[in-house]
This record gives structure tokens, sequence and C-alpha cells, in this order.
């Protein structure tokens, strides 16, 4: 929500307000879902690797690191 004073009395008490208000509830129910997401592939006993389309890595979990040999950063 956002909001601002729009107009006031002469001695500066608001006299009318003007906002907006948006319902998020589906952006952070998809936020939760990402985190958990996120949680379960950086814990994950297999190695799970994301890469682009030419090959590039653009995501190793820990365990994808030890098999491989290499730090995120090597990747």
């Amino acid at each position: 929500s956002v909001g601002r004073v729009v107009a006031c009395d002469g001695q500066g008490r608001p006299l009318r307000l003007l906002g907006t208000h948006a319902d998020i509830s589906t952006r952070k129910q998809s936020e939760e879902m990402l985190e958990l997401t996120s949680l379960s592939v950086e814990h994950a006993s297999d190695a799970i690797f994301w890469l682009d389309r030419d090959g590039g890595f653009v995501h190793a979990n820990d365990q994808a690191c030890r098999s491989l040999g290499y730090t995120r950063e090597e990747l």
C-alpha cells in the first residue's frame, strides 16, 4: 500500500488522503515456494546443476561441486 496526504486544514491536520492498495498474497506465496525450492535444491543429496544454452554453469548445489571437484566460483 502507498498513500499520501493531499490536503491539510489550516492547522496542518490531514483532510484528504490519496492511496493505492495491492493484494500481494499471490506474490508472497510464489516467493515462499521459490525459497522452499531453493532450499531443497541446495540441500539435496544428489548433484544438481543448471547449464545455459552454451553449456556454461548457471548454478550448482554443494553436492554437484563436491562431485565435480570444483568450487562454485571455479564453475
